[in-house]
């Protein structure tokens, strides 16, 4: 059986599957948005025109376009970007409202970023130029708060290697680094100048993976804050400062996907 989380404020759940809607016979209940269940596909519904219809392990039915399939718990801290990984991201971005309240300071994180839009473009130049500029804008806002003083790694300062994880970076040169010279080691650390594919899942995963699996791998029903803080797909739980879970704690920080949506509801980018 695979994972559903329902996406919707409420869903019906049904004794069995309507041939048209609306239809108020054999609800059975009401499920809320973040509800999840483990669930089948049915093969066999009376009208297909309804779309796609799962039922769960005692028999009650939900309507597909109303619920999400989480990626499968991984066994290892190995994460492939594979077809439901990338369904995933890309059905949690459709559906991704900016919550209003943050849309001034995320429109200030905007416009901080396309004024230095040159800056990142360089360093994606001497990268072999397929990096998009703005996701080392969005990284850049989040490990930094988009100090041009700090390294893309993790926050701390130029005038000196990396203290915390990744330590000592970068390994070459002499501090104090310039900003650049930072940035170049942050992105190659991670591989990411040898990424040639830049669509919308692949944007996403790059990020995701940028700041861990651990939220993938340990907490699955949660949506990272890391992408999707500030928005209709975060509630709560994230890692505190000591590095332990606390399911009720919430992030403060708007997340990287977050910015992203809001950009290219500006206009200002354009996803492949």
């Amino acid at each position: 059986m695979a994972t559903f989380k329902v996406i919707v404020a409420k869903l019906n759940k049904r004794s069995f599957i309507p041939a048209q809607f609306p239809e108020s016979g054999g609800i059975a209940g009401v499920v809320n948005q973040d509800f999840t269940f483990q669930g089948t596909e049915v093969t066999s519904v009376p009208n297909a025109s309804l779309g796609k219809w799962y039922r769960d392990g005692d028999g009650y039915y939900y309507w597909g376009n109303a619920l999400m399939q989480l990626p499968t718990p991984v066994q290892s801290k190995k994460v492939i970007l594979d077809q439901t990984l990338s369904d995933f991201y890309t059905k949690l971005f459709d559906v991704c409202v900016v919550h209003p309240q943050f849309t001034h300071a995320i429109d200030a994180i905007i416009e901080i970023a396309v004024t230095n839009q040159n800056r990142y473009q360089t360093v994606a130049t001497a990268l072999g130029g397929k990096i998009p500029w703005y996701f080392i804008a969005i990284i850049h806002n989040m490990e930094a708060s988009q100090n041009f003083k700090k390294h893309l790694h993790n926050g701390d300062p130029l005038t000196a290697r990396t203290v915390h994880v990744p330590a000592n970076r970068p390994a070459a040169g002499t501090p104090p680094f310039t900003w650049e010279q930072s940035a170049e080691d942050a992105l190659t650390l991670e591989g990411i100048q040898k990424k040639t594919e830049w669509a919308l899942a692949d944007i996403l995963y790059t990020m995701e993976g940028y700041n861990g699996w651990g939220y993938h791998i340990y907490h699955p029903t949660v949506n990272t804050p890391y992408l999707w803080s500030g928005s209709n797909n975060y509630v709560k739980g994230k890692y505190g400062a000591d590095g332990k879970w606390d399911a009720d704690l919430v992030s403060v920080q708007i997340g990287g996907a977050v910015i992203l949506k809001r950009m290219v509801e500006k206009g200002i980018v354009v996803i492949p």
